[in-house]
């Protein structure tokens, strides 16, 4: 009977001790570290707006000014290196062109009689750029900057005084964020 006392008792205090523990107080999760260190690719999109001029190179007649826009979708891809709060990185990105113009203007130039008319379309751009930031708790701020390039066709249609060509000009970027 002492035995089954002495069992009953422990039991009791097995259990009660248990029950206050679920009532004690949880410490929270450690917060996850974060790190900017790694490659990344992704897709981009968006939008770009301006003016277009062009110029008879052998009587130097203009144009005038004409608005361009249009959209354009691509890939982005590039690589951080993290140490501290201080990041740098390397990325580029390649993007397919919707951002073109057809147009006439009050000038001699593109003037769209016969159907002459000014055309620019700039088919892809793409830039390659280094990048330095750094990090308040998981947000980076940083500069960027590097080479910006595209190809551009650009002339005059239904004409026969004048080519149409493709060239590929180079440029600079910069920005931040």
């Amino acid at each position: 009977m002492k035995k089954l006392l002495v069992a009953g008792i422990a039991a009791a205090v097995l259990l009660s001790a248990s029950a206050f523990a679920a009532d004690m107080p949880v410490k929270a999760a450690p917060a996850p570290i974060f790190n900017w260190t790694g490659f990344y690719l992704g897709v981009e999109g968006g939008g770009g707006w301006g003016s277009t001029t062009h110029t008879n190179e052998l009587t130097g007649i203009g144009s005038g000014p004409g608005k361009i826009g249009g959209g354009f979708f691509g890939a982005t891809y590039g690589y951080n290196w993290q140490s501290g709060p201080w990041v740098a990185g390397l990325e580029s990105d390649i993007s397919w062109s919707g951002i073109r113009k057809t147009f006439t203007s009050d000038h001699p130039f593109c003037n769209g009689a016969g159907g002459i008319d000014c055309v620019t379309d700039l088919n892809w751009l793409g830039t390659d750029r280094a990048r330095a930031g750094y990090l308040f708790g998981q947000n980076l701020v940083y500069v960027t900057g590097g080479l910006a390039y595209g190809s551009i066709h650009a002339g005059i249609l239904n004409s026969a005084c004048c080519d149409q060509e493709t060239k590929t000009r180079v440029g600079f970027a910069v920005g931040g964020g």
